[in-house]
């Protein structure tokens, strides 16, 4: 059904797509090509905030040459009108020949509209080409409505022996600078990055992306039950630039309007309930969070089993003792603890990255 050049023009764009993962939320990180006569007349993948989508950019691009051509999409292009008309109706008015769509809207309620629209309209619609890889890709805006969660990765450093730190409350650099900056472009891939107030008080992180060349403001999320995060930290002198969303049980009303004064947004609520908190993100628009916070915290996502993939650096060094990574498990048993399979496995001079995901 699908030619060796449908699949070369749907995986380019798939690699566009890519590259607005972390940047288009709410809306999910879509790639477009626009090919008339062999040739590739313009591409566009979801702007940064998610408008406009992938398709109108690229139909701009590609102005009346459209006429007769082949669109191939990562999603089914959008039925519904909004502010600017719908992406199926951008399609046929461009009068292009035919559509190749990765996958269906995830949504229930307009999933297969806009290939009906399309279809109707006298366009060749062809489905399915890529498919698992698309879903995989923006995973985290189906996981939004299906289970009203965002895509979860939750990352770790750690020594050869399995140490995240030599003592509690000490903070131990374990990975070297090529690691640290992977883990820079880790963030960059993701909406928002979460962890506890214990990081916040060892550490005392920016959790920002610093990547020369690339602009990219996660939301930062702590969770801070007693709302102990003092108003010299490194996240809340920053709340002004970068987004900080705070999740606390009790504080006192001075503090919380002093915090809110600096920019922090404030969230009421059981801080232990993971679920209600990751129900919070999704609704205001989150889809891809990296949990960064120690031991303790990811433990509780594992045993909450609200966790998708896990990012493992490890460093040849050994500290001989300290925290260790996990409780229940080593790192090298890992996958068959929580029953994950290697997704990737990248090097970094003398460090690895081991992306690891569920099986």
């Amino acid at each position: 059904m699908f030619s060796p050049d449908d699949h070369y023009y749907m995986q380019t764009a798939l690699n566009f797509a890519r590259r607005g993962l972390g940047r288009t939320a709410p809306n999910p990180a879509v790639g477009c090509v626009i090919v008339k006569g062999g040739h590739i007349l313009a591409t566009a993948r979801t702007a940064d905030g998610g408008r406009p989508h992938a398709e109108k950019s690229a139909l701009a691009k590609a102005g009346d040459q459209a006429i007769g051509a082949t669109v191939y999409v990562t999603l089914e292009p959008c039925s519904h009108e909004g502010q600017s008309g719908s992406c199926a109706m951008a399609l046929i008015d461009a009068g292009v020949k035919r559509v190749v769509a990765a996958c269906t809207d995830p949504n229930p309620a307009v999933s297969g509209a806009g290939l009906n629209m399309m279809r109707e309209a006298g366009i060749c619609v062809d489905l399915g080409l890529l498919e698992r890889e698309a879903i995989d890709l923006n995973q985290g805006f189906f996981l939004t409505l299906a289970e009203n969660r965002p895509f979860i990765t939750l990352k770790t450093a750690v020594s050869a022996d399995g140490f995240v730190s030599a003592k509690r409350g000490e903070q131990t650099w374990i990975t070297n600078s090529l690691a640290r900056l992977k883990a820079h472009h880790l963030r960059a891939v993701h909406d928002g990055i979460l962890c506890g107030i214990g990081t916040i008080k060892t550490d005392d992180p920016h959790l920002t992306t610093r990547v020369d060349g690339l602009v990219h403001k996660s939301v930062r999320i702590i969770l801070d039950s007693a709302l102990s995060i003092t108003e010299d930290a490194n996240v809340v002198q920053s709340a002004r630039d970068e987004p900080l969303w705070i999740f606390y049980e009790t504080g006192e009303p001075a503090h919380k309007m002093a915090l809110q004064d600096m920019g922090a947004d404030l969230f009421q609520c059981n801080t232990r309930n993971l679920s209600s908190i990751l129900k919070i993100l999704s609704e205001r628009g989150l889809t891809r969070i990296l949990v960064e916070g120690g031991p303790h915290i990811h433990q509780s996502f594992i045993k909450a089993g609200l966790f998708d993939d896990i990012a493992v650096f490890q460093s040849p060094v050994k500290l001989g003792g300290g925290v260790p990574a996990f409780t229940d498990f080593s790192p090298d048993s890992i996958n068959k603890a929580l029953n994950l399979i290697v997704k990737k496995r990248i090097y970094l001079g003398d460090d690895t990255l081991t992306l690891y995901t569920r099986a």
